[in-house]
């Protein structure tokens, strides 16, 4: 969540950003940004934008990931973590 604001002639005008992921818990996942006036829009937005980008990740054994994965997007570190046998 970050809140963002708008300079314009009548003065400052005050939205929301959020970034957020969503799994099933079998091999998808997806990424979704979206910004609104209020967080609850932002986040349902940027919700039903993460499903809609959902992708199919390898999976080792239908269990984990293959291997580490470390990631960098702007300010956002991701890190996955294989499992171990």
């Amino acid at each position: 969540m970050r809140r963002v604001a708008r300079v314009t002639a009548g003065g400052k005008v005050i939205s929301t950003s959020a970034l957020v992921v969503v799994g099933n818990g079998n091999g998808s996942a997806g990424y979704g940004m979206a910004r609104a006036i209020d967080a609850i829009s932002a986040i349902t937005k940027a919700t039903r934008n993460a499903t809609n980008a959902m992708t199919k990740i390898p999976r080792f054994d239908n269990r984990t990931i293959l291997s580490d994965i470390k990631g960098q997007y702007f300010r956002c570190d991701l890190e996955m973590r294989a499992a171990p046998p």
